[in-house]
């Protein structure tokens, strides 16, 4: 959904099932204000609740950032 119809698409979405909850799901590519943000507006037209739910490949890249870290902690030790 385009940023300017996100507003009015989950009034009619809620409108039309208000006991629903909303599952947002990202990838990779967005951001933690971007979540943010939509989980604001989310929180503003009444939905009931909100799931987050990421792709494999952002998942993926979670593991491998965290397991590089890891391997610069080790190394600076």
């Amino acid at each position: 959904v385009a940023s300017d119809q996100l507003v009015a698409h989950l009034q009619a979405a809620n409108a039309n099932d208000p006991d629903k909850k909303l599952v947002l799901r990202g990838d990779h590519r967005l951001t933690y204000g971007k979540v943010r943000d939509v989980m604001a507006v989310v929180q503003e037209v009444g939905f009931p609740g909100i799931a987050l739910r990421a792709t494999k490949a952002a998942l993926d890249d979670a593991a491998a950032f965290a397991e590089s870290v890891r391997k610069i902690r080790q190394t600076a030790n």
